[in-house]
């Protein structure tokens, strides 16, 4: 599983590299001009995520879902926050399955430019406490993902829905196993 996220990230970053040296790139970069946000740009979002969680050793992959929050601060910037919940059960016999429920705050990073798949594209971390059974731990995480978005409504204000994937790699301050999480979100935009 990590070697499939490391195929994505190496896809998602020669893309990036294709674009921004391409003629298009001069007049639409992929890295967006740093600029302060106003009320109408804030972006704000609530998302749901489904998918599967892989952890290192000795415990099979197990299904991981969660419902997060986010804003744009600062553009290209996001800032927000995930609760997941995952479950993976152990390869052997009488030992307990692993169950966490984390509560990350998160930023990323957006990319810009024309490429469809780059301009909705993000990288980014986060960090929390991690829940199991017994006790609660540190936990950070590199973030890759992008949305796609498949609805738009125009109003007062213009929401849009998004679909998209998102890859973490989540690191965790006890001696458990850390692991790779590969989910599908949907977002719903302001």
């Amino acid at each position: 599983m990590l070697r499939h996220l490391s195929t994505v990230l190496v896809a998602m970053m020669l893309l990036v590299s294709a674009n921004a040296h391409s003629s298009e790139a001069v007049s639409s970069s992929v890295f967006p001009e740093m600029k302060p946000v106003y009320q109408e740009e804030l972006k704000p979002h609530v998302d749901v995520t489904a998918g599967t969680f892989s952890p290192e050793g000795s415990y099979h992959s197990g299904g991981e879902f969660g419902v997060g929050f986010g804003f744009q601060p600062y553009t290209p910037f996001d800032a927000g926050m995930a609760l997941t919940f995952s479950s993976s059960a152990s390869k052997y016999n009488g030992t307990r399955a692993l169950e966490r429920t984390t509560v990350l705050f998160r930023g990323a990073y957006r990319f810009g430019g024309s490429n469809s798949l780059v301009n909705h594209s993000y990288v980014g971390a986060a960090a929390g406490p991690v829940i199991e059974r017994e006790a609660t731990y540190v936990g950070v995480t590199p973030i890759v993902g992008f949305d796609l978005p498949v609805r738009e409504w125009s109003g007062d204000y213009l929401s849009a829905l998004s679909v998209g994937l998102e890859g973490r790699y989540l690191i965790v301050s006890s001696n458990e196993s850390d692991g790779v999480s590969i989910n599908g979100t949907m977002k719903y935009w302001f």
